[in-house]
């Protein structure tokens, strides 16, 4: 069982109880749920008080060393804890208090520079594209797929020219009409 906290004047009282009942140091510390080196040292000498040492408590790195570490973890995220703090030119610290360190200033995240798309973007750019092309490039679109209709073959200028004028002859005036009346509407938007 790992050592907590200082014992508590309950836990004191009941393991002073305890031990004028004859139980051992090691069943009192099965009953109270403490480590038993806490009870141990307890029984020992009961007078000791924890006092704290005076003056503040002294950090690991200054701000300064932090965001030195945080530039050396930039610039290579896979370099183990000595080389990142070497370069950084930091204090010498244990391989633990390095890594405990290293994880509260958190992990490096470069963004992508340019995101892969998915199948969602892409449906989206097609469809935003067919909507923007101007009157003039959908009436082209239809009148390409009137004149190479069923896998049409010219063999002149003049037999397309014909299919062409055919073709434009068979675009009616709702269709014209609907191209003009999309573009309005993007103006609009």
């Amino acid at each position: 069982m790992a050592r907590k906290n200082l014992l508590t004047t309950a836990e004191k009282a009941q393991i002073v109880k305890l031990l004028s009942q004859g139980s051992t140091s090691l069943e009192i510390s099965k009953k109270i749920g403490r480590d038993h080196r806490t009870v141990k040292a307890y029984i020992e000498n009961p007078s000791k008080e924890y006092v704290r040492p005076k003056g503040p408590y002294k950090k690991s790195v200054t701000s300064r060393e932090k965001t030195l570490l945080k530039r050396s973890m930039a610039k290579g995220p896979l370099r183990s804890s000595k080389d990142i703090f070497e370069d950084a030119g930091v204090n010498k610290l244990g391989k633990s208090a390095r890594c405990q360190l290293l994880k509260t200033i958190g992990k490096v995240k470069t963004a992508n520079k340019k995101p892969h798309l998915t199948q969602k973007h892409k449906q989206q750019r097609l469809t935003w594209a067919r909507e923007s092309l101007n009157p003039c490039e959908h009436y082209w679109s239809l009148l390409k797929k009137r004149v190479y209709a069923a896998g049409k073959q010219y063999n002149s200028i003049g037999e397309l020219w014909q299919g062409v004028t055919e073709a434009a002859a068979d675009i009616t005036s709702e269709e014209i009409r609907t191209l003009t009346e999309s573009m309005d509407r993007k103006l609009e938007q």
